[in-house]
């Protein structure tokens, strides 16, 4: 039935193709992309995925499929600009899109249409959706998610802009004038995952919205104990100023930003010391964090440390080891590439995957965190750890 099911939408994806292409024939084609950004959601697989497309140069970058800059192939556009098809290759899968502009007033110049993927070396197609829009829609979605954001904003001034979070305490403890019946409260301070993961714990390179952060601020609520979370440097609503040089950042950027809401927090003197949770990176920045923090007032400044889903061992190494097993070659050349970054030196690697994982703007931040033992760094805490690790994963169980 499946099987059956795949024909039909491939069927439906040719029959579309061969009508563009004699629509195409009645008036004189443009093999040009519509000019400007563009942000596309490819629906394959029952996942989603955004794409990039910088339509004056006709290329297109996939974060999660780890390439950039990928040129786009055989584009075809009417010139009445209702209808567009293009190719894209990259080393994994090719991809054939045909797409006609939405008839709504909600998206005047947004387009939907199929895609059908093909891997290398694989027999079968793959049929799915596809819609695009002007860049900004990215940044229109996640506005809406944290629009329904429960709890209070807090802000503060950081070295590189502002910094914003969430504090979120449990509805006896609203009021902040109220003397809290057990004393000061409970509190774990949260830190999110690597990239452009907000407080909420989304990625601004996934589609959809896991909120799981956000749900685990909940639930600490709903168990009595007030929780924080924070938008990191140069994400979501903590922005950095205009001309802020994104190539300088390193590292310990993270660990002082965090230092600097555990001072803040400290001084409402409306909490215990706090718990400091860091998921996947931020688990590294709340081990950091752990033995730099300065004792007040005779005790501890953090009761505890809890590390979610955090490495072991060096970023350098992890990469490799997530390569090796996805794709050797890929593996190979990051390998030659992170040596280099080592080094102090640029990478070279001519290989789009390589190019997407080093970004020249993250490079001085890459080099400091391979420097980076996490196992070191966990020797020098002397406050307790719970370390956590699951066996499911959100895009691959």
């Amino acid at each position: 039935m499946k099987q059956l099911e795949n024909k039909i939408m491939i069927l439906v994806a040719v029959l579309a193709w061969a009508f563009f292409l004699g629509a195409c024939g009645a008036a004189p084609e443009l093999a040009q992309f519509p000019s400007g950004d563009w942000e596309l959601i490819l629906e394959l697989e029952q996942s989603s995925h955004w794409m990039f497309v910088d339509g004056d140069a006709a290329l297109a970058s996939a974060p999660e499929f780890m390439v950039a800059d990928l040129p786009l192939s055989d584009i075809k556009q009417d010139r009445g600009g209702r209808r567009l098809r293009f190719d894209w290759n990259t080393p994994q899968m090719g991809l054939r899109f045909s797409m006609e502009r939405m008839a709504h007033d909600r998206a005047p110049t947004a387009y939907e249409g199929s895609v059908i993927m093909k891997r290398h070396g694989d027999a079968g197609n793959v049929v799915g959706r596809v819609e695009m829009r002007p860049a900004g829609w990215l940044e229109e979605r996640a506005k809406k998610y944290a629009a329904d954001r429960e709890g209070k904003t807090l802000q503060i001034k950081g070295p590189a802009g502002v910094l914003e979070g969430t504090l979120l305490v449990p509805e006896a403890d609203k009021d902040e004038e109220a003397e809290t019946a057990g004393g000061r409260l409970p509190l774990v301070i949260i830190v999110a995952g690597s990239g452009p993961t907000d407080r909420d714990g989304n990625s601004s390179l996934m589609t959809g919205r896991n909120n799981l952060l956000r749900q685990l601020a909940e639930g600490l609520q709903q168990h009595g104990i007030a929780s924080f979370r924070y938008d990191k440097r140069g994400i979501g609503a903590s922005k950095t100023p205009e001309g802020y040089d994104h190539a300088t950042r390193v590292f310990q950027d993270n660990v002082d930003d965090l230092l600097l809401w555990q001072e803040y927090l400290a001084e409402t003197g409306r909490f215990l010391p706090p718990v400091l949770l860091g998921h996947s990176e931020g688990s590294l920045v709340v081990i950091m964090a752990a033995s730099q923090a300065g004792v007040a007032d005779g005790g501890r400044p953090v009761q505890a440390v809890i590390s979610a889903a955090g490495n072991g061992d060096r970023i350098d190494q992890q990469l490799l080891d997530q390569l090796t097993r996805v794709d050797p070659v890929l593996a190979e050349a990051a390998g030659r590439d992170l040596e280099r970054i080592r080094r102090g030196e640029a990478p070279q690697e001519d290989h789009a995957g390589v190019r997407a994982l080093f970004d020249p703007i993250n490079l001085a931040y890459i080099r400091s965190w391979m420097q980076i033992d996490p196992a070191r760094e966990l020797a020098k805490v002397n406050v307790p750890v719970l370390i956590l690790w699951g066996d499911r994963e959100e895009r691959v169980s």
